[in-house]
């Protein structure tokens, strides 16, 4: 069982972000709220050396799309500026939540540090209409959207392997809120192509069919005062105690748990004894809002708690470096 590492606390939302911070300024930063940065983008044109023929890696943050079922979609890709090619490298796939967007969630999760540290890609997919979200499937008598986001994934994955030096055993998967339940989808739908999966402060759909082609480690992490999608379940969201026992008994783990050891606000507990090594870990935040652990803080008022306890971008990155297909 991993013990999750801690963090400091980054105190503002540009913190942390070296190659962003003399890019853009916030105005204002509401991301489950639905309002957005003022922002430009930085264009960095120094191309890495290719690991393949074909590819080509540009240092910093790529606007890319990609066509899929008729429609054009849109994602951010960030590449560390000294990633080591030697070897196909591994790629966090990171989702917004609903009325979000994918450079709210680069802000929010500290997911490029992480890169630009231990040597990965990071792609932040942009989900479909207005208020912008993904089709993570029903919850109660309410559908979120229509769109193939599971296409979309799997042809965005199959992207960054051919022409971004991803490793294809080594593509991982997580989202805040509504992409928490589109990361719990595709953990039911896309386990043959990305490796482990992670839900921060998910709204998972209940009424999903569930049924993993393979034994799919996945992390959930949620506030036990969690305004929007309530710990105990309620307003067509599943408990959430009770959802991740669901999903470890799906992919063959035993009842029995073990604690994760206490860090300040946060506790939880893991299911060990699944099929072909597979692990599932909810990790509880004591009085935690509808937040990212370790994140950029968001309106308290409205939102709740961000912990500082605990970093789930790193605790996940940990929890992935014991994961990979075909082991």
């Amino acid at each position: 069982m991993p013990v999750l590492p801690y963090t400091e606390s980054y105190g503002v939302v540009s913190a942390g972000i070296p190659a962003m911070k003399r890019a853009f300024r916030i105005a204002v930063w509401l991301a489950m709220l639905g309002m957005v940065w003022s922002a430009c983008l930085p264009v960095q044109a120094q191309a890495g050396e290719s690991c393949a023929a074909g590819s080509l890696l540009e240092a910093g943050i790529h606007q890319g799309t990609l066509e899929v079922a008729g429609q054009t979609r849109d994602y951010l890709l960030y590449t560390p500026p000294s990633l080591d090619l030697a070897q196909p490298v591994p790629v966090v796939f990171s989702l917004h939540g609903f009325t979000s967007n994918s450079l709210q969630q680069m802000g929010l999760t500290h997911w490029n540090d992480l890169a630009d540290e231990n040597g990965f890609l990071v792609v932040y997919p942009q989900g479909l209409g207005f208020p912008s979200r993904w089709n993570a499937g029903p919850v109660g008598n309410r559908r979120l959207g229509q769109a193939d986001d599971v296409s979309f994934m799997r042809a965005l994955a199959d992207e960054m392997v051919r022409t971004r030096c991803a490793d294809p055993a080594r593509l991982y998967v997580n989202g805040m809120s509504n992409g928490g339940g589109m990361a719990y989808r595709l953990a039911c739908e896309a386990a043959d192509v990305f490796a482990a999966f992670g839900g921060v402060a998910g709204a998972y759909s209940p009424l999903l069919d569930c049924n993993p082609s393979r034994p799919a480690p996945f992390l959930f992490f949620h506030g036990t005062a969690d305004p929007l999608v309530p710990f105990e379940g309620g307003q067509g969201f599943p408990d959430i105690p009770a959802f991740a026992a669901d999903y470890a008994g799906r992919i063959g783990c035993g009842e029995d748990t073990v604690p994760q050891p206490e860090q300040g606000s946060v506790s939880g507990v893991w299911y060990e004894d699944c099929n072909d090594g597979a692990e599932v870990g909810l990790i509880v935040i004591e009085d935690g809002g509808h937040t990212w652990p370790g994140g950029a803080r968001l309106l308290r008022s409205i939102l709740g708690e961000t912990t500082q306890d605990i970093s789930a971008s790193a605790a996940l990155w940990a929890f992935y470096q014991a994961h990979a297909l075909n082991e």
